[in-house]
């Protein structure tokens, strides 16, 4: 192909990527934690760190269960725009999503020198229906990948140049990876994973893991420092969760729950799920033959690390998936390109059917989201129904997302909720929300208060159920 022919099919790919977020941020509905982080981003404005609101709405507490980077930098994003709506922050996710595909699209040209790889790369990764779903929401998943990804591409050209600087960067995004959100020590696996199958420059390798540790040592002791026990306490209890020590709602706790989640409910994310099943299998294939197929080793310790790490937190949670979708697609697309380069006829026409089949099947996953999956926005309407239609004095029983959202007294209800704890809330209203992830509560005194209310307001949405309770007997 000619140079401007390149240069149209990279632009293409960039344009499509925008275009295909832009409409998401516009159609899906609020996503459960989306609120939450939205008013926690607010809370840097307010009061200077990221927070969230107590009891009452004029009571704010300190949020340090996740790291504060992606806060801090949403925060600046809403003053830039003059406004701090979810989809605001929307548009900064969709932003980090494209660069994540012209990111991943330069660290392949770089590893591979082949711009078919690096043009399958992008086409893919920009169409990918889970990619373009979780990029598409305020979330801190995404910036994640693009740390670890810049620190990968760092890596590549750490152990290829004699520069010793590329050694520092690569520790210092690897490590701003895993402060940037704790699942990111996938990226720091990656590096003694590659380390172990190269058994090759060994100094490079050790550098960039010390340095990591250190920017790691650096954060946990400066967070120590300003907010001591509370900053201990919320972080253990987030890497508990997340880990399957302790309990949570809304997360599996079993590999048979995950895959019955995503075929009940993400079904429409076949496209994802193969390029996964193909990308690892790429991997386990390239782990025999590396040496002489010249796959990009950093790319196959990658998938396989997030592969095995996601296996091991039996996909606690869905949104881990886009740490393996980027690294799966990136194989994909090297797997093809090698089939497109065979010299056997047969193997070329099929690795072109196979080329043309998953782009049909990603586009086709995005049209059947866009005409099947429902997409009616129950967390705003359900917002809208209690500020319209209930007293804003009334007080009410729920979870974070919904508290963050009204203006009411609001308390929560978790997994050590107690008889005595509901007794002193003493709620006139009680808000339950369920999903194919996340079952009623199992609290006995919430179940108590529950059959005791009376339902006036329902509301079903893609995977939720939202029911808001009126409690007649309450003091």
């Amino acid at each position: 192909m000619k140079k401007w022919h390149w240069v149209l099919c990279f632009t293409i790919i960039i344009l499509s990527s925008i275009v295909i977020r832009l409409g998401m941020i516009t159609r899906t509905p609020w996503e459960w934690d989306e609120p939450v982080y939205t008013q926690i981003a607010q809370g840097v404005q307010d009061v200077g760190y990221p927070s969230i609101r107590a009891d009452t709405i004029d009571q704010r507490t300190p949020y340090l269960y996740h790291p504060p980077f992606h806060f801090l930098l949403l925060s600046g994003w809403y003053r830039l725009l003059g406004d701090s709506t979810i989809l605001s922050g929307r548009l900064l996710s969709a932003a980090i999503g494209v660069t994540v595909v012209i990111v991943a699209m330069l660290m392949v040209y770089a590893m591979t020198r082949n711009l078919t790889t690096t043009a399958i790369t992008g086409a893919l990764l920009g169409i990918d229906g889970w990619f373009t779903y979780s990029s598409s929401l305020v979330k801190l998943d995404t910036a994640a990948v693009l740390l670890g990804l810049l620190g990968l591409w760092c890596f590549h050209l750490a152990l290829t140049r004699k520069q010793w600087r590329w050694v520092i960067l690569t520790g210092l995004f690897i490590g701003g990876a895993t402060i940037y959100k704790h699942i990111g020590v996938i990226f720091l696996v990656v590096i003694g994973v590659h380390w172990l199958l190269t058994r090759q420059q060994h100094i490079r390798h050790a550098l960039i893991l010390l340095t990591s540790v250190i920017v790691i040592g650096v954060y946990v002791g400066g967070m120590y420092a300003s907010w001591g026990d509370t900053y201990l306490r919320q972080s253990t209890n987030q890497l508990n969760r997340s880990t399957g020590t302790s309990t949570s709602r809304g997360l599996n706790y079993g590999m048979n729950e995950a895959i019955t989640a995503l075929y009940n409910t993400y079904w429409g994310f076949a496209g994802s799920i193969l390029s996964i099943v193909v990308g690892v299998g790429a991997a386990l294939y390239a782990l025999t033959r590396r040496r002489r197929e010249g796959w990009p080793t950093i790319l196959v310790s990658w998938c396989l690390t997030a592969a095995v790490c996601l296996g091991l937190l039996k996909l606690r949670n869905p949104h881990y998936l886009v740490f393996l979708i980027v690294p799966a697609v990136c194989m994909v697309a090297v797997s093809l390109e090698h089939g497109l380069r065979a010299v056997s006829t047969r193997v070329f026409r099929v690795s072109r059917f196979a080329l043309v089949a998953f782009a049909g099947l990603h586009l086709m996953t995005l049209s059947l989201r866009a005409i099947f999956f429902d997409r009616t926005n129950t967390l705003y309407k359900t917002q809208q129904f209690i500020v319209t239609s209930i007293d804003n004095s009334a007080t009410v029983l729920s979870e974070e997302p919904i508290c963050v959202l009204i203006p009411n007294p609001c308390f929560r209800f978790g997994v050590n909720s107690t008889e005595a704890r509901v007794r002193r809330a003493n709620p006139q209203y009680v808000v339950t929300y369920t999903s194919t992830t996340q079952g009623p509560p199992q609290t006995s005194a919430i179940q108590n208060l529950i059959n005791r209310g009376a339902s006036v307001y329902a509301i079903k949405g893609w995977k939720e159920n939202i029911v808001v309770l009126q409690i007649s007997d309450a003091q």
